[in-house]
């Protein structure tokens, strides 16, 4: 999802004033984390949202990206993550035995039809394959690293 503090990092360095917050111009290039962008994605539908198809998900990146590249003119590229995880293992390791808690936690919640949120469950396991399948129909430029 990035890098930690790059914002405050270009901002301190006086690299750039407003980095997040540049208006694009028309035709400017708008370059994605697609990573980040998926869990934005899902982060987007509300917090008890369960019933969601993978056309819903098409739907509403299909949506923004149609809305990035004809409404505000811009070039997108999205950028994923490659096999090598140097800098990751760390992170890797915790969201291993996150993913392992989600799986549970969702057991427990469809077995007793108690209240839970989104962050509870895990992330719809074709979701990337989705993306990318999106990405490609819309002729979106995709770059996948060599690592992170």
């Amino acid at each position: 999802m990035g890098i930690r503090g790059i914002t405050s990092y270009i901002k301190r360095k006086n690299i750039a004033s407003d980095v997040a917050l540049q208006k694009l111009e028309r035709g400017s290039h708008l370059y994605i984390d697609g990573n980040g962008y998926l869990f934005a994605l899902l982060n987007f539908l509300s917090p008890n949202q369960l019933e969601i198809s993978y056309a819903q998900y098409r739907f509403y990146l299909m949506r923004e990206l149609t809305y990035f590249t004809q409404e505000l003119g811009l070039q997108v590229e999205v950028y994923f993550d490659g096999g090598e995880r140097h800098f990751k293992k760390k992170t890797d390791a915790s969201r291993s035995v996150s993913r392992l808690d989600n799986w549970v936690q969702l057991r427990d919640v469809l077995a007793s039809n108690s209240p839970w949120e989104r962050q509870q469950i895990p992330k719809p396991t074709m979701l990337h394959d989705v993306m990318a399948s999106t990405l490609r129909q819309l002729g979106t430029p995709v770059v996948r690293g060599e690592g992170e």
